[in-house]
């Protein structure tokens, strides 16, 4: 009979007991930071986002804007800058830079489209240690995360192999009149031939910190002709299309040694990039207005962008990127101290290389199947010594 008490006492006291389970823990503030900045930009921008807690659908909280931004004023951003230890200017007109605040409409996906960002058009340097302070004004939390400058890649050392004797310091050329002298055509470009390669080679970054990460963009210049209305002429307006190549990492792994010092190289074949190009131009209709006509589109131009990153850039893509394992869990990248934030602060570094085209590249365009249906014209240069030449549509050819 005792033991018959004792177990129904047990059974009341187990269906007495709660039986909800807590499943969220208390909220703890641990913004989500993306500050990848670049000194050759005018604009810097750094986005970060609140985690955030709730009790229903996460997806469906996700697009909720308060939800994932942080209120007008909650944050204060800063950045300083230190050489050799001691703090100096952190830009060209502050020692500190105080980020502003700005509310942008990012393209759909999984967060809200609008997304509160930390501005500055503050010009930064490519030397020194930065450090991003960032501080919830309502807590009084502080998140810190100190990284080094990067600069870019003299343009300079850049040069182009178009199956010819390289083109050293070519870019001192540049800008060239649209009307060359015959005997400068070597310096143009001539990607004309849709087996022709052209060989980009990068040297690898100096002095340190050494970047660790390298991606080429070809950009296509071109200009649209537009005839105004009323007989008042034509205007140009300006554009470009980007075929952007797939990151170099390792570099040490990718490199090669010539009598210039070790570089990477990057090699293109002319039909590729005329169908990449192709695939961009489909996405750009003539920018005509009421009452203008479109004449045609002129590419004059191409420009090779260097983009470097750092290696807190090279391990944050590789945290990110998808698992291949059974176990799909990952840890969230963090270069913040202590990991109180996630998320990542470096920078990353830009350089630029812009070439003329020749008259049989830019013809290229007008006839080339992937490129000849979006009006493209070329310049003809002129065999008379009194005429410069003259601007040529073109039918699209087979």
């Amino acid at each position: 009979m005792n033991k018959f008490v004792l177990y129904l006492g047990l059974i009341f006291t187990i269906h007495a007991c709660k039986n909800k389970l807590e499943v969220n823990a208390p909220y703890k503030d641990v913004p989500n930071v993306y500050a990848v900045l670049c000194a050759q930009d005018n604009k810097q921008i750094i986005r970060i986002n609140k985690t955030f807690l709730g009790e229903g659908d996460a997806n469906v909280m996700a697009k909720v804007t308060d939800s994932v931004n942080y209120q007008p004023n909650e944050l204060t951003v800063t950045l300083n800058r230190f050489v050799n230890g001691a703090q100096v200017n952190a830009s060209l007109q502050n020692k500190t830079v105080t980020f502003g605040e700005e509310v942008i409409q990012t393209s759909a996906g999984a967060f809200s489209p609008w997304q509160r960002v930390y501005t500055t058009t503050e010009k930064l340097f490519a030397s020194g240690d930065y450090e991003l302070l960032i501080k919830n004004n309502k807590t009084g939390a502080e998140f810190k995360s100190k990284t080094k400058a990067l600069d870019s890649i003299k343009v300079g050392s850049l040069y182009l192999n178009f199956q010819a004797p390289p083109l050293i310091n070519a870019h001192k050329l540049y800008p060239y009149p649209i009307a060359v002298a015959n005997d400068s055509s070597k310096y143009l470009i001539n990607f004309s031939k849709v087996n022709d390669r052209l060989t980009f080679y990068v040297p690898l970054s100096d002095p340190a910190p050494k970047a660790y990460i390298y991606q080429t963009t070809v950009r296509a210049n071109y200009y649209d002709s537009i005839n105004l209305p009323n007989g008042a002429g034509q205007t140009r307006r300006e554009n470009f299309v980007d075929y952007n190549f797939l990151y170099k990492l390792n570099p040490k792994d990718k490199a090669v040694n010539n009598i210039y010092g070790e570089h990477i190289p990057f090699e293109i074949i002319a039909g590729d990039l005329a169908a990449a190009f192709g695939t961009e131009f489909s996405k750009k209709p003539s920018p005509t207005k009421i009452g203008e006509g479109f004449f045609g589109r002129c590419v004059y131009k191409l420009t090779f962008i260097i983009t470097t990153g750092s290696l807190d850039y090279y391990n944050y893509l590789n945290f990110s990127s998808p698992s291949l394992n059974v176990a799909q869990e990952k840890p969230l990248y963090s270069n913040f101290e202590n990991k109180a934030a996630y998320g990542i602060f470096t920078f990353k570094s830009r350089c630029m290389l812009g070439k003329r085209v020749s008259a049989p590249y830019s013809r290229f365009f007008g006839e080339d199947k992937r490129t000849c249906n979006y009006n493209f014209f070329y310049f003809a240069p002129s065999t008379s010594s009194t005429s410069a030449g003259g601007f040529t549509n073109l039918n699209c050819q087979p």
